[in-house]
């Protein structure tokens, strides 16, 4: 399969003309090669990922984050440095979905919604553009959903445990007695809290949440910061397994490579 056509496969996914204005998703990495024959999909391009998926022998690599948000020389012996050697030296593509992923509602950022069963699935803010509407699903940053019936807040919890596979996180705001609806936004997502609670979510769920951030939504209803790496981490898993479906029958191997939490939490004892 041509590149032009993978990265069509993509875009049908990850629109790069709704991509945020400062965020250079798409093409990273340009190669020579004109097949595909192995897809590697991770969150990161860090050095160590990408010699990973080399040693897969793949030839096209997708992540969600760039390799820089901003145009840069490697001109310092850096992870970005390193990241362009492995990747120029085996003449490999690398693709960025970023916002243009964040945005596709009804895409691989609903797996948890999914796996939560939840109803009435839509985001939390609209595009700067305005409304898009894609496959009937407006596109838009966060998702909000309303569960079947509404759980206790253990329930709640415990189901939010065993699909993340998270046993603990930070939290702001007092738990109610009972959760209907949530939404979460991946990533440093907390800028969406407020407009979230405004919009009858009983839990907003996200990363990178700061000290001030909290002060301001408090009162609003409880924030559990489940840390930028997870709930990404799990959509680029989820985005895998649909590129699969999708690629299978161009005989392209599709593979996910599992990235690191550079955050780590320690007890001391």
């Amino acid at each position: 399969m041509q590149p032009e056509s993978v990265i069509s496969v993509i875009e049908s996914v990850a629109n790069p003309g709704l991509a945020e204005d400062w965020d250079p998703s798409g093409v990273q990495v340009a190669a020579t090669r004109e097949r595909i024959q192995r897809l590697a999909v991770a969150l990161d391009p860090t050095p160590d990922l990408i010699a990973r998926a080399l040693e897969w022998e793949a030839d096209f690599l997708l992540t969600h984050h760039p390799l820089s948000l901003t145009p840069a020389l490697p001109s310092r012996l850096d992870d970005f440095h390193a990241s362009l050697r492995l990747l120029l030296g085996r003449d490999v593509w690398l693709y960025a979905a970023h916002t243009s992923l964040d945005v596709q509602t009804n895409g691989p950022v609903a797996w948890l919604a999914r796996s939560l069963q939840l109803s009435d699935i839509a985001p939390i803010a609209e595009l700067k553009s305005g409304p898009y509407e894609q496959d009937g699903f407006l596109a838009g940053f966060g998702v909000q959903g309303t569960f079947p019936a509404p759980l206790s807040w253990p329930d709640f919890t415990a189901q939010l445990s065993s699909i993340t596979g998270l046993h603990s996180w930070r939290r702001t705001g007092k738990p109610p007695a009972e959760v209907a609806r949530i939404a979460y936004c991946p990533g440093s997502g907390m800028s969406l809290a407020s407009k979230a609670f405004s919009s009858g979510a009983d839990v907003f769920l996200s990363g990178d949440l700061k000290y001030h951030a909290a002060q301001e939504i408090e009162g609003l209803g409880p924030a559990l910061d489940l840390g930028h790496f997870i709930l990404e981490e799990h959509m680029m898993r989820a985005w895998t397994r649909d590129l699969q479906s999708a690629l299978a029958e161009h005989d392209i191997d599709v593979g996910f490579f599992p990235g690191h939490d550079p955050i780590v939490c320690e007890t001391n004892q």
